[in-house]
């Protein structure tokens, strides 16, 4: 079985000085064997936690400073989008 797992970066940084820091991407990942397979969403979020932060949900208990899933939406079969924010700490 082949999978193969793509992160397009839509942003990563701070829009502006003194900003929080916003990760956005979108995840495609794609199986040979089973082109049907609809990838769970609790999946993706640990693909992401593993490429990107050790991030939380955004209603889990976490200090200030670590960062936050704020957004994961479904795109299609197989593809997801999401957003992680990360405090601006001075």
């Amino acid at each position: 079985m082949s999978e193969l797992i793509k992160i397009e970066t839509i942003h990563a940084g701070q829009p502006r000085p003194y900003a929080d820091s916003i990760y956005e991407a979108v995840i495609t990942i794609t199986n040979d064997e089973l082109p049907d397979y609809d990838i769970p969403q609790k999946i993706v979020e640990n693909i992401v936690k593993a490429a990107f932060h050790n991030f939380k949900k955004q209603d889990e208990e976490r200090g200030w400073w670590e960062p936050y899933l704020k957004s994961i939406e479904k795109l299609d079969k197989g593809k997801w989008r999401f957003i992680i924010i990360e405090e601006y700490a001075d």
